[in-house]
Formats: C-alpha cells, sequence, structure tokens
C-alpha cells in the first residue's frame, strides 16, 4: 500500500480513504433505506380511496365502502368487497385532529401489495379478511391467508406483516388441530422476476 504527500506535506493513504468513504455512503444508503416513504413515512402519506358507494356513520367513526374498493397510501395498495375506515375523532367531534385509526378489507380474497421506489411489488398478501393498524403499520390477514414477500411464501389461518419491519408471523388456527402454517423459498432466479 502506497501513501504519497499531499500539499501540505503530509502522507495521504489512499487506501484508508477510500475505505472510509464507502463506510460513510454504505450508512447513508442504509439511513436513506430506512426513512424512505415505503418504511418509515407511510402513516403520514395521504390515504386515497374509491369504490363503488361509500356510507358514513359519523357516531361509529366509520365508513364503510363497497364495491371493487381499492385504497392507496404511498407505497401500499388494499383491495377488497367491502372496506370498513374507522376513525378515531378528538372529544368535540370537529374533524381537525381526527386520526384514522384502522382499515378492514373483506374479499373473496382480500388484497395487499407493497413496492419499492422503482414500482416493483415487493410484497402480495391475500386473506378472507385484511386489517391494516395505520400508525403501526401492521397488516393483519385472517383466513386462508397467505402472503409472498419477494419468494418467501407463507400460509396459514392468521398471518401478521409489519410494513415497518418487514416482518411475518403466521399462525394456525387454535380451534382445528388439523391446520398447519406452510413456508415456501423460492430458488433466487425464480424471485428476480417477480411481478
Amino acid at each position: 500500500m502506497s501513501s504519497t504527500p499531499d500539499n501540505n506535506g503530509l502522507r495521504n493513504n489512499n487506501h484508508s480513504a477510500n475505505f472510509l468513504y464507502a463506510r460513510f455512503i454504505s450508512r447513508i444508503i442504509i439511513v436513506s433505506m430506512l426513512f424512505s416513504p415505503t418504511w418509515a413515512d407511510q402513516p403520514s402519506q395521504p390515504i386515497q380511496i374509491s369504490a363503488d358507494n361509500a356510507q358514513s356513520i359519523s357516531n361509529l367513526g366509520q365508513t364503510i365502502y363497497r364495491g371493487n374498493v381499492i385504497v392507496k397510501q404511498g407505497s401500499l395498495l388494499l383491495r377488497g368487497d367491502m372496506v370498513t375506515v374507522i376513525t378515531l375523532y378528538n372529544s368535540d367531534m370537529s374533524g381537525e385532529n381526527q386520526t384514522h385509526n384502522a382499515i378492514e378489507a373483506i374479499g373473496k380474497p382480500a388484497l395487499f401489495h407493497q413496492h419499492d421506489s422503482s414500482g416493483r411489488i415487493t410484497v402480495k398478501a391475500e386473506a378472507k379478511k385484511l386489517d391494516y393498524f395505520i400508525e403501526s403499520g401492521i397488516i393483519r390477514l385472517q383466513g386462508n391467508a397467505s402472503i409472498d414477500q419477494a419468494g418467501y411464501i407463507v400460509s396459514g389461518d392468521r398471518i401478521e406483516y409489519s410494513t415497518h419491519m418487514r416482518s411475518i408471523e403466521a399462525k394456525t388456527n387454535p380451534e382445528n388441530t388439523n391446520t398447519r402454517v406452510r413456508t415456501v423459498i423460492k430458488p433466487k432466479s425464480s424471485n428476480e422476476n417477480m411481478p
């Protein structure tokens, strides 16, 4: 390894400088991934909902959407036959400090997709019932649930997926001893063409 004097007559170690620069850049990449809208800022993104019809039940803090319902929030997409948005209000019901607490989707099946910044789908999930807890970023799938996270496929009666941590927890139906959690791990070459 060679070092050469710089303009001030001090020794400059190019190898060490390159190593420090690479460490600095890798830290920036990791931090930018952690704070990208796909992970950290999801709850602050606006929620867009389209459906065939909607019914608001203000005293319960619910809005029920029916008919080919599509819910989008940042990199997340939910689909269902019926979707209920549960909203908690402050004490004066003014709506100024409303917080969307949860979204429940029911379908045959209800679907969830999450994509990366390039638009590539990284997570696909489906179940009879899907609950999305907005603040925590938890998706709870119930009834014939399955999730495909870039080729890591898990199925079971109940699955919880964290959009922030990108973690999966699957459970069987405690009332049916014949149910099992199943996992399929695809070879890397088949994961590259995931839609």
